[in-house]
């Protein structure tokens, strides 16, 4: 599993960084693999047969304790910053 720090995450997808002017379908799959990676949770495993819309879409509908966490997170991060 990679690890991908918080500072590098919002660097490579706040407003001017390389990945910030990806569209939706582009940016769907690297952005929930780069989230993957700074909260430390496995990747899916066949990411190419993975619905990443789908599955970002759920996963905030259901907004989970976790992922409030690693939002809260973030935002201090980029506080700090």
């Amino acid at each position: 599993m990679n690890c991908m720090q918080a500072s590098e995450f919002m660097h490579k997808w706040a407003v001017g960084g390389p990945a910030h002017g990806l569209n939706e379908r582009a940016g769907a799959q690297p952005h929930f693999i780069d989230l993957c990676r700074v909260l430390g949770v496995p990747e899916p495993a066949d990411p190419e047969r993975y619905c990443f819309e789908r599955t970002l879409t759920s996963l905030y509908n259901q907004r989970p304790a976790w992922l409030a966490q690693a939002h809260a997170a973030l935002d201090a991060a980029v506080a700090a910053a």
